[in-house]
C-alpha cells in the first residue's frame, strides 16, 4: 500500500494506492500536511483491518509522520490512533510495516498515490472525512477568533484603534519599563496630566497656551507653545506614525517630552 497526501488552494486530500484500486478522501481546509500524511496511514491501517490477508506493507514518503508514529513518549493525536491501530492489528494476527520512501522519485505506486491525493484535494465530490489532529483545530480556532477579534478592532473608535489599526501584536522595543509606560499611555490618550483629574474630581485641564481641552493629541501635535520643539525633533502630524511600532519615531517622542518637560506628567 502506498500513501499520500496533497494540500493546496482547493483543499486537502489524501489517497492509498493498491494493487487493483485507489482510495480517496478529502480532509478539512485546516488539516496540515503532516496531519494529511498521517491520517492517510490511518486509514490505510483501518483498510488492512477489513481484509483476510495477514502481511502487509504501508509505504509513505513523510518520514516526519513516520517518526512522529514511531515515538512512544510524545506523539500527536492521530499517531495515538494510529499506534492503537497497530496494537489492533497485531491481535488479530496481523503483520505491518511502515516504510518510508522517497518522494517524487518514479516510485510508480508512490506516482499513483500522489496523483489521486491532487485530485481528492481537487474535487469536491471525493467522500469527505471530518478528521483534523487536536493541533490543526486548535489553530483554525485561533484563526477564527483573530478574524472576529479584527473586524471587531475596526468598528471600535478609540484613541487606540487610532494608532493601532490591526490586532497583531507589537514588537518590544526593550525600553527602559518607565519609556515602556509612557509610550503605552501615549498610545490609548490616557495620562495623568491629561486624565489625573478623574482621580481628583476636579474639571477637566485645558491647555495653557491656547485654552482648548488637554489631550495627548493637542500636546503632540498640536499646541502652539511647543512648535519649535516639534520642528527640532521632526515631529509629524499623523499620531499613528510617531506611536506606531517603530522605535525610531517612538524615541523622538519621548526626547520631545523630555525637552518640554512634560515626560514625568504622563
Amino acid at each position: 500500500m502506498y500513501t499520500d497526501a496533497s494540500k493546496g488552494n482547493e483543499g486537502v486530500g489524501i489517497a492509498i494506492a493498491l494493487e487493483n484500486t485507489n482510495i480517496t478522501f478529502k480532509l478539512p481546509n485546516e488539516c496540515s500536511i503532516f496531519s494529511a500524511e498521517a491520517i492517510a496511514i490511518l486509514k490505510a491501517i483501518e483498510t488492512i483491518q477489513t481484509t483476510k490477508h495477514t502481511k502487509f506493507v504501508i509505504l509513505s514518503d513523510s518520514l516526519s509522520a513516520i517518526k512522529n508514529i514511531q515515538n512512544k513518549n510524545n506523539p500527536n493525536d492521530i499517531s495515538v490512533f494510529i499506534q492503537n491501530q497497530l496494537d489492533e492489528a497485531k491481535t488479530n494476527k496481523k503483520q505491518i510495516s511502515i516504510i518510508w520512501i522517497p518522494g517524487h522519485t518514479g516510485i510508480a505506486g508512490n506516482e499513483i498515490a500522489d496523483k489521486y491525493a491532487k485530485l481528492a484535494a481537487s474535487n469536491k465530490n471525493t467522500t469527505k472525512l471530518n478528521i483534523s489532529s487536536y493541533d490543526d483545530f486548535k489553530k483554525a480556532v485561533k484563526t477564527q477568533i483573530r478574524k472576529k477579534w479584527h473586524l471587531l478592532w475596526n468598528d471600535q473608535d478609540t484613541k487606540l484603534n487610532q494608532i493601532k489599526r490591526t490586532t497583531f501584536s507589537w514588537e518590544n522595543h526593550k525600553f527602559n519599563r518607565k519609556e515602556e509606560t509612557t509610550i503605552n499611555r501615549l498610545r490609548i490618550g490616557h495620562s495623568r496630566l491629561t486624565h489625573g483629574y478623574l482621580m481628583s474630581k476636579e474639571e477637566p485641564p485645558t491647555c495653557e497656551g491656547c485654552g482648548t481641552p488637554l489631550t495627548i493629541k493637542h500636546i503632540l501635535t498640536e499646541c502652539q507653545l511647543y512648535q519649535q520643539e516639534r520642528i527640532n525633533f521632526n515631529i509629524t502630524e499623523i499620531l499613528d506614525s510617531l506611536l506606531g511600532p517603530d522605535p525610531a519615531q517612538n524615541r523622538k517622542i519621548l526626547n520631545f517630552l523630555k525637552s518640554i518637560n512634560l515626560i514625568e506628567q504622563i
